[in-house]
């Protein structure tokens, strides 16, 4: 009887898997800046991202004592800071930075994984004229 609550156990487990929508694309509304989604990653297992909402901050690239903007990702992970053109650093919460120059009509995409592994994505870049 307890092999079989095991491999129940077992089954239930491996069938938690939540799929990521990644087009968040249509959400924007900035005509300039930053924008991405967050998640998470358990670094246990084979566990799949699931949406993971946070803060993050733009600095200017040359200060870091004082934050230009604040953003909390909503709970699908998305977020969206406009910016004026020039060069700042985007951080999280718990200070996993990386540069982001900014031009005008510019929106970089900015995608953060919370876990053991990647952090900040590759920024991709597109207008952001609508």
């Amino acid at each position: 009887m307890f092999a079989g609550c095991v491999t129940f156990a077992l089954t239930a487990c491996g069938e938690a898997n939540t799929s990521i929508d990644r087009q968040v694309e249509s959400q924007l509304t900035i005509a300039s800046g930053v924008y991405g989604q967050t998640t998470s990653v358990d670094d246990v297992g084979s566990n799949s991202p699931q949406y993971f909402p946070m803060t993050l901050s733009v600095f200017n690239s040359e200060d870091h004592n004082a934050a230009l903007a604040n953003a909390r990702s909503d709970e699908r992970g998305f977020y969206e800071i406009q910016l004026s053109p020039g060069e700042y650093t985007i951080c999280t919460s718990f200070d996993r930075c990386t540069p982001l120059p900014v031009s005008d009509g510019q929106c970089i995409r900015l995608d953060y994984e919370f876990s053991v592994g990647p952090g900040w994505s590759a920024p991709r870049v597109r207008s952001c004229a609508r």
